[in-house]
């Protein structure tokens, strides 16, 4: 059993692709087996930087199951980069 107070945040920067929401799909059942909570950062990494997030939950989710795309979060086109010196 992991840190019931884990938290794990996706966000989504990148073109459409099939499958993103599966991606929420896997996360989720490993949130409800493990404990914890599954952030989702809105409209992609504006959403990261400007703090704006919802707790993904079952009942929220579930009419994205199987959707494919990123429609629940949203997501942005930019590229975050980061020195490592």
């Amino acid at each position: 059993m992991l840190n019931k107070n884990l938290k794990i945040g996706i966000v989504y920067c990148a073109r459409q692709s099939p499958g993103g929401n599966n991606i929420i799909d896997g996360l989720l059942d490993f949130v409800k087996l493990n404990g914890g909570k599954l952030i989702g950062f809105i409209n992609g990494t504006k959403g990261l930087l400007e703090g704006k997030y919802m707790e993904i939950k079952e009942d929220n989710y579930k009419w994205f199951r199987n959707q494919g795309g990123y429609h629940m979060l949203g997501r942005s086109a930019d590229k975050l980069r980061f020195s490592v010196d």
